[in-house]
């Protein structure tokens, strides 16, 4: 794809599928130097026929022509091919900071690409889904890629997070000209149930509303620097706790003479192949690390998970987490897939 145009000027349309009319190229390249400031679009030409919507807003109509992109790029297992946290932050998009770019032909009524950048407490977390018909991923890739960091230099810049499920060679290429640098490993470990191993602790529901405070005290301060899974606010967890796919029975809290120390939240997926019980969150803790609960806790969430009637378990795991690695191989998971992400800086202006 040759280099793209950047509109810098208003746009009350969305230039792309149906979800309002679309902008002829003639129309875009006049638009081309208005100064003025973007609301809530903006709209890049790659080439006479491919067009980069930017939006900061997702409608229903956004979320209908992204989900379309998602179902027909979804993974060999079934599951979707973007992180549960872009998917919430995509559907809540007035409860979070959003910033979505959709890739099209001009006039056609779906998305070939789509990239997707939430802005954490330290750092931006970026990922790519393209269409499977997409002739050249490579340089769909790239466009939506420099279209995205364009857009985080200009909200002041800083470290971008680009996860990648099982990066290929453009992949590598596309990071390495961007500047970017392979940082960490992610696996995904799945293991058949039933564990042979007993669960020796008691464990209750959380409690939504009632847990939260305690519950969020836990988890950032069991994942304390983490860049993911630390940090986590009310928002975010009232958001997960509305999720279709929440149920309070598979949230395991585990209470020492009253104190929450553990917990292990699992998630029911019924629509991969096969179908799959994962364990969510799980975690102890620091006053209570190294007394084994961890294990125990998981047990616990691997016991749950098998009483649904399913007998596959799935989690992720950093690589370099190794005593978390040997815990889980001990107990029969192996590795069935590799994230990776690319790290760079982005320069704000």
């Amino acid at each position: 794809m040759p280099a793209k145009s950047r509109v810098s000027g208003e746009c009350s349309d969305v230039p792309l599928q149906r979800i309002c009319p679309v902008l002829q190229i003639s129309e875009i390249n006049s638009t081309i130097g208005n100064d003025s400031q973007q609301s809530g679009t903006a709209l890049a030409n790659l080439r006479s026929d491919m067009q980069i919507a930017v939006t900061r807003t997702a409608d229903q109509r956004v979320i209908s022509v992204v989900t379309d992109l998602l179902d027909a790029a979804r993974r060999p297992d079934g599951s979707r091919p973007l992180s549960d946290r872009l998917w919430v932050e995509l559907r809540n998009s007035g409860i979070h900071d959003y910033l979505g770019l959709l890739l099209g032909q001009v006039g056609h009524s779906r998305a070939l690409g789509y990239a997707q950048i939430s802005h954490g407490p330290q750092d931006f977390l970026l990922e790519i889904v393209l269409h499977p018909e997409l002739g050249d991923p490579a340089a769909a890739c790239t466009e939506l890629l420099d279209s995205a960091l364009e857009e985080v230099a200009d909200d002041g810049g800083g470290s971008v997070v680009w996860w990648v499920s099982e990066p290929r060679p453009h992949h590598h290429l596309v990071a390495s000209e961007a500047g970017f640098a392979p940082g960490r490993t992610l696996f995904q470990m799945q293991a058949q149930l039933p564990i042979d191993e007993p669960v020796t602790i008691t464990t209750r529901a959380f409690r939504p509303g009632a847990d939260d405070e305690e519950w969020l005290a836990v988890n950032n301060r069991a994942f304390h620097g983490h860049g993911e899974q630390g940090e986590w606010t009310l928002p975010q967890l009232q958001a997960r706790c509305s999720e279709p796919w929440f149920d309070p029975e598979g949230f395991l809290v585990y209470e020492d003479e009253g104190v929450m120390r553990g917990f292990c939240w699992t998630k029911m997926h019924t629509n991969t192949f096969p179908p799959m019980g994962e364990i969510y969150v799980v975690a102890a803790d620091p006053i209570a690390q190294g007394t084994g609960l961890g294990r125990q806790l998981t047990l616990a969430g691997l016991s749950h998970i098998f009483a649904q009637g399913c007998s596959t378990a799935m989690l992720y795991v950093d690589a370099d987490n190794t005593p978390a690695l040997r815990l889980y191989e001990r107990l029969g998971f192996v590795v069935s897939r590799t994230d990776l992400a690319f790290i760079g800086e982005i320069r704000g202006r």
